[in-house]
């Protein structure tokens, strides 16, 4: 019985050892895939009116290597999770525009959109993880992380105005046109 708990436990051993060689040669790989195609995509504004099959494809590759990671923090152990989600989120906080980049093009956007939904996803989903990751970030990146967010809840709380704004204009018109309506047709009984 014993060798047969230690053929175990060895192919257990075997497989975390596999696991780790697996992470440590994925993990720059899928790295360096996000950082240059996202430059790439930053980088080329082509003055489209809207995003092209290879814009289209670009942002796929960068979404996909964000997922990866991600699979990879959800699926590392508990010891090791932070780690991995430091290495996301340093390789995501950069995708994110600077906040007087008011001239930035429509695909840096739409990575910096794409990278931001990503961090707070992570950061609903691995609360602890995240807060040592953004410890470890330097503080520029930091500071970027910290405004991307803050920017984002103003715009989020903007648009919710907007929207009661435009919903009380609307029961406002529709109660003056039944007023309208209620006037018309007393003036309309009194001639009769």
């Amino acid at each position: 019985m014993e060798s047969g708990s230690s053929t175990s436990t060895a192919a257990s051993e075997s497989n975390k050892i596999r696991a780790r060689v697996l992470m440590r040669e994925l993990v720059p790989f899928v790295v360096t895939t996000i950082v240059v195609k996202a430059a790439q995509e930053s980088a080329s504004n082509t003055g489209t009116s809207g995003p092209t099959k290879d814009d289209k494809v670009g942002m796929q590759v960068i979404e996909e290597g964000i997922q990866t990671l991600k699979s990879l923090a959800v699926a590392s152990s508990e010891t090791v999770r932070p780690g991995m989600v430091s290495i996301l989120m340093s390789t995501t906080v950069p995708l994110l525009q600077p906040v007087d980049a008011t001239n930035a093009s429509s695909k840096a956007m739409m990575v910096h959109t794409l990278a931001l939904n990503n961090l707070l996803a992570l950061g609903t989903q691995f609360p602890s993880e995240f807060r040592h990751g953004v410890a470890q970030l330097s503080l520029e990146r930091r500071t970027r992380l910290e405004t991307a967010i803050r920017q984002s809840v103003l715009q989020q709380q903007e648009q919710q105005q907007k929207q009661q704004e435009r919903a009380q204009r609307e029961q406002e018109r529709l109660a003056r046109e039944r007023d309208r309506v209620k006037i018309e047709l007393k003036s309309s009984f009194a001639f009769a």
